[in-house]
């Protein structure tokens, strides 16, 4: 498995499991697909990444409080949403690379809320003192 790479078999309920193979699959289309670097803010494979890490945290969180569950049941969902939403004739080659965008799309979408979120967090809170030092030596 290379760096950063999402894991084959996270070990999900059934239903986790029949939307990984999704993940799975946009994974490695976004992994094959040619990204200019000026794109680094729109790189498919981060999307992919970060709601495939999203999911899996989520889930091994579960058991500790029920906002987890209903976080991982929603971005289910959410990946259902785009993947049964094909253009084109199902299966078809162009069908499955729309899937694979769109799972990207999404992943890139909680990436930037996430980055709201803590950007919410630094000004209600102000910066951390450790960010500061760091800050303060370079």
């Amino acid at each position: 498995m290379p760096p950063n790479s999402l894991p084959e078999h996270p070990g999900f309920d059934s239903q986790g499991n029949s939307v990984w193979t999704y993940i799975m699959s946009a994974e490695k289309w976004a992994d094959t697909t040619k990204t200019s670097p000026a794109a680094k803010f729109s790189n498919d494979l981060i999307g992919v990444r970060v709601l495939g890490f999203l999911i899996k945290d989520l889930w091994d969180h579960c058991d500790q409080h029920t906002h987890f569950r209903a976080g991982y049941q929603s971005l289910l969902r959410d990946v259902t949403k785009v993947a049964s939403q094909p253009s084109g004739s199902v299966g078809s080659p162009q069908d499955t690379e729309e899937i694979c965008k769109n799972i990207c799309k999404l992943g890139l979408w909680y990436r930037n809320h996430l980055f709201r979120f803590g950007q919410i967090q630094v000004l209600r809170h102000g910066i951390p003192s450790i960010l500061l030092t760091l800050l303060s030596k370079s």
